[in-house]
């Protein structure tokens, strides 16, 4: 699986970027590297369903090259096999390598690697129910371009990580995960 990751992140940042279409312009470039916010579903990840809010803005860019900074809030409910199961909240640190490529002056997509790590919080009664979560992960995200100028997006990535526990996490908690978030944003 690091593997994968690895590899989708060399094609990622190491293919040469490169406009397809004609009419697209610096200011096109600007809003889809410009501030963003989406939301989404997750599935697996140690999570039998969560959903997440996220904003986004960039650190660096160079024409289609970008190098962007999320912070995502997610929440989600994990059951245990028998009646019980608990909640899980946390806040997580994304950093995504990606290049973008026009299709035509309306459509373009972007191929993205990241890595990012999260702090857990689980809703069981257990002392210092906190975890650290480090991940990586590979995407595609497909842009449309609004008549108002802006650019709204689908995605879809998949990856996987580990499970530092801080305290004492339930029993049943999973230490190791694969994952596949859906989702959308807008950029303004």
């Amino acid at each position: 699986m690091l593997k994968k990751i690895l590899l989708s992140l060399a094609l990622t940042v190491f293919v040469p970027s490169f406009a397809v279409a004609e009419g697209i312009t610096e200011a096109d470039y600007a809003k889809i590297n410009g501030v963003s916010l989406g939301g989404g579903a997750i599935v697996g990840g140690g999570l039998d369903g969560a959903g997440f809010f996220d904003v986004g803005f960039n650190l660096f860019d160079k024409g289609s090259f970008s190098i962007r900074n999320n912070i995502q809030i997610f929440a989600g409910g994990v059951s245990t096999g028998d009646a019980s199961g608990y909640g899980l909240a946390g806040v997580r640190e994304r950093i995504t390598f990606g290049n973008t490529y026009f299709v035509t002056s309306t459509f373009a997509v972007r191929g993205y690697g990241g890595i990012d790590v999260a702090l857990n919080y689980y809703f069981e009664p257990v002392n210092t129910p906190l975890s650290i979560e480090p991940r990586g992960f590979g995407g595609v995200e497909f842009l449309i371009k609004k008549e108002s100028g802006s650019f709204s997006s689908v995605f879809i990535e998949a990856g996987g990580g580990s499970v530092i526990s801080l305290g004492n996490i339930p029993s049943g908690a999973k230490i190791g995960s694969s994952f596949i978030s859906l989702g959308g944003n807008i950029y303004f």
